[in-house]
This record gives C-alpha cells, structure tokens and sequence, in this order.
C-alpha cells in the first residue's frame, strides 16, 4: 500500500516481474526491494491487472533514506 501526497492510499500488487530502481540521484541501478523503507518517496509504474487490481511492473526511489 502507497500513501499519495494527497492523503489517499493505493495498492499495488509486486509479482516477481516488478522491478526495483534507484532513481536518477542514485544512479539508476536496479536495487533488491528491501532497499526501500517505509516514508521513502518513490514513483510506481503499474498495469491494471484482469481483476482491476494494480499490478506495480517498476518501482524508482525517487530520494535517499529519510531517517
């Protein structure tokens, strides 16, 4: 589940197909999806799945680890 700036929520569905990405910041080398941590910004790539749920196909962290 994604929180959205505007105080909504989304759900994405991550299969073994998603890709995980460093953004352009850090290179933009494919990461393991541990490497994102909750409150990270992030922009998801996502395809409507045949039960309308969101299927994320690239995930790119969009900034460093906020701590």
């Amino acid at each position: 589940m994604m929180g959205m700036e505007d105080g909504h929520e989304m759900t994405f569905r991550i299969t073994r197909k998603t890709k995980f990405i460093a953004g352009e910041k850090q290179g933009n080398q494919e990461i393991k999806a541990s490497a994102i941590e909750s409150g990270q910004a992030v922009a998801v790539d996502a395809v409507t799945a045949l039960d309308g749920s969101f299927e994320a196909v690239r995930i790119v962290l969009e900034s460093p680890n906020i701590k």
